[in-house]
């Protein structure tokens, strides 16, 4: 049964999982400095020049792989390769620098898994899974993370409540 999560009310996905019972398991992360993606450049209100801090990280549960995140962090967090990443990265962000993380701008889409994602996610090249991309905002308004997250579409499920205005 896939576990369904409300896009609405986004929090930490540890913290949220575990809300449901879950104890979310982390499976690999990877932090390094890249060049500044073309996508991700206009979201953290960046210019091409330069590097970001690109954090992977693979999670899910009871030891299968569910979700694919990949941030790129501003460089203005100051967060450094060897910060300790295996914890909600939003408390992390507020405990290591002072900032917090408040809204988000969000837009999802269906798409198929490629070689990489199909080995990471342990699914059939092709599989489909829910791609999120996420720019994330602090109490400022200022941009602060730029997210593509890939969830295994038999595993877990995106809900809206929306309201007519």
């Amino acid at each position: 049964q896939p576990v369904r999560t409300d896009v609405n009310a986004w929090s930490s996905f540890t913290r949220e999982m575990e809300t449901k019972g879950i104890k979310v398991e982390t499976y690999a992360i990877t932090a390094r400095m890249v060049e500044i993606p073309a996508e991700a450049g206009p979201q953290l209100h960046l210019k091409a020049a330069g590097e970001v801090l690109c954090l992977d990280r693979v999670r899910g549960w009871e030891g299968k792989p569910v979700v694919h995140f990949r941030s790129y962090l501003h460089p203005r967090l100051k967060l450094v390769i060897g910060d300790d990443f295996d914890q909600p990265l939003y408390e992390l962000v507020r405990n290591r620098c002072g900032v917090i993380a408040d809204q988000s701008d969000e837009e999802l889409t269906a798409v198929a898994a490629d070689r990489r994602l199909a080995r990471v996610l342990a699914v059939k090249l092709g599989a489909p899974l829910l791609q999120r991309n996420r720019t994330v905002y602090d109490t400022r308004r200022q941009p602060m993370e730029y997210s593509v997250v890939h969830y295994r579409g038999d595993r877990f499920e995106l809900s809206l409540n929306l309201r007519q205005q």
